[in-house]
């Protein structure tokens, strides 16, 4: 199956998710992203899970899944390797700017949405040179941007984006070499992946994904 077949078969399951997720109260600090926010997370999150071999896991949770959209076994030297979650950030519109939750002093309540030093967090972004409200599947996955670790993400200045009512840090993704390339953490995996409180599996990739040969 290649990249495209997946990925459009992925949208298919996803519609949904995607419906369920719009559909859902997330109270007072609730996105007001627009009316494609909650489609841009769905792809981001299957751009990003494509990219490792993994499913999407399209589980609605009550509270969220707590920023872990995918576990991955990375090489960390001397011949160790760990399990590190990513958080794959989708972005409709240009992507400007890496958005991750910020912890907000003025709000005397548990926000378990702010940034995790141990989380990596990447960008995806809709494809270039459609309407503002087009999303053509037949264009494939989205493209990814990059990624940041979180204690580094931590350090960026904070801002209600667009007025919206999460607190975020703000990373200016289109800031050259600001973003690590996707390929840095590719070079480390070892092609296996978990979800939240599952059993780790093997990657599998589609047949033209450049880097099937080295899954062996």
């Amino acid at each position: 199956m290649t990249t495209r077949e997946r990925y459009q078969e992925l949208r298919g399951l996803a519609a949904k998710h995607i419906k369920d997720r719009a559909n859902k109260d997330y109270g007072r600090d609730g996105y007001v992203w627009g009316p494609h926010a909650m489609e841009a997370a769905c792809d981001g999150e299957i751009a990003g899970c494509m990219y490792f071999g993994a499913k999407p896991n399209f589980e609605l949770y009550q509270f969220g899944d707590g920023g872990a959209d995918l576990w991955v076994l990375l090489a960390i030297g001397g011949g160790r390797s760990k399990f590190v979650k990513i958080n794959f950030k989708g972005v409709w519109k240009r992507p400007k700017y890496l958005l991750v939750g910020a912890l907000d002093p003025t709000k005397n309540r548990k926000q378990d949405y702010i940034v995790q030093p141990d989380t990596i967090y990447a960008q995806a972004y809709r494809h270039p040179g459609q309407g503002k409200n087009e999303n053509d599947i037949s264009l494939g996955p989205w493209p990814l941007n990059g990624w940041m670790g979180g204690k580094r993400v931590a350090t960026f200045k904070t801002g209600y984006f667009m007025d919206n009512p999460r607190l975020n840090h703000q990373v200016p993704s289109l800031e050259p070499n600001l973003l690590h390339p996707m390929e840095l953490l590719r070079a480390r995996y070892l092609h296996r992946w978990r979800h939240t409180g599952e059993d780790e599996q093997a990657a599998v990739y589609c047949t033209d994904q450049s880097y099937q040969e080295i899954v062996g």
